[in-house]
């Protein structure tokens, strides 16, 4: 691994060090005329994408560019950096490539995975020396310590990376908070963002796809108490209710509605039945007829019970505009 001269790149990484040291101490913005720490855009909202302090956890990704090259040197002093020189009309490295970001984030922040695109950056690769693509470069303490070229299978890769943190435990420098900040900042636009916390809704299509809607329509229920506008937890409700009744109907539900035109709770169970079974296109229609032809209490019955179906629905759906049309012609 000598033939591999990274002086220049390491001097350039001293110089910003040396210059974040000295904005630190002096609690006072960089200079214009300084040379700037240069990070990857952040996202539209102005957040750096990654949690960033002593508590938030170590990237664990970060693609090389001519500007932060330097910094992922620097940074190996501290934590092991494993770069993936690689092209996308390179096959094998489309192979390689994902194997090594799974293991980059099952590791959390052990290693730091450098994807460097030799299409992209050229003169970066250049520097490597490297004959082919794939290659993979060990880097720890500024300099490289261990390489392979090709793609190789997830058990030898993990070796690898097993016994490359094995060879560095105990020989790296602390990681001083400033260095650590700043990577966490240059590695923002890699990271994925934390996955959000499930809502009520998520945790209710859990239950339902265990087949507890009982315990699904309770949830939702219970939070609407609290929250009586979250039309989505109310859609919700009324499609778990709909899909027990479904399931739980006879087998002549809908002849027995058929049958016996007016009776109202007939008419609602066998509509609830066509949703999942004949479309919802026969559900409206069953309920809009029922609105028709009945009065008072009766058709109020069939109104609510068609609303509570449309908004199961996409407001959006033609026929739920059409059935709301004819609905309020029907009314009104």
């Amino acid at each position: 691994m000598d033939g591999i001269d990274l002086s220049d790149l390491k001097n350039a990484a001293q110089a910003r060090l040396a210059d974040e040291k000295q904005r630190a101490a002096s609690h006072r913005p960089a200079d214009s005329a300084a040379t700037p720490y240069v990070a990857k855009e952040r996202p539209a909202d102005g957040s750096a994408g990654v949690p960033q302090g002593v508590d938030a956890p170590l990237p664990s990704i970060m693609d090389v560019t001519h500007e932060n090259l330097a910094d992922i040197m620097e940074y190996s002093r501290y934590v092991p950096v494993v770069l993936d020189l690689w092209a996308d009309w390179c096959q094998p490295c489309k192979q390689l490539g994902p194997v090594l970001e799974k293991l980059a984030k099952e590791y959390g922040g052990k290693f730091l995975l450098a994807p460097l695109n030799t299409e992209e950056e050229p003169e970066l690769a250049s520097a490597f020396q490297v004959k082919s693509i794939p290659t993979v470069i060990a880097l720890a303490a500024g300099k490289p310590i261990d390489m392979f070229s090709g793609a190789v299978p997830e058990p030898q890769l993990r070796a690898w990376i097993e016994a490359l943190l094995k060879a560095v435990d105990g020989k790296l420098e602390e990681l001083p908070i400033q260095i650590r900040k700043h990577i966490q900042r240059l590695a923002g636009g890699n990271e994925e963002p934390p996955a959000p916390a499930p809502t009520v809704v998520d945790e209710a299509e859990e239950l339902a796809q265990q087949g507890d809607y009982a315990a699904a329509q309770k949830l939702l229920r219970e939070h609407l108490v609290n929250n009586p506008k979250d039309h989505l937890a109310e859609s919700a409700l009324n499609m778990y209710e709909v899909l027990e009744k479904s399931e739980n109907a006879s087998e002549d539900t809908i002849i027995k509605a058929d049958e016996n035109p007016d009776d109202v709770a007939a008419q609602c169970d066998a509509a609830d039945l066509e949703m999942t079974t004949v479309g919802a296109e026969a559900a409206y229609t069953r309920l809009l007829n029922t609105v028709a032809r009945t009065t008072g209490d009766d058709k109020n019955a069939a109104r609510e019970h068609l609303v509570k179906l449309l908004k199961v629905a996409d407001s959006s759906d033609p026929l739920v505009i059409a059935a709301r049309t004819k609905l309020a012609s029907l009314l009104y």
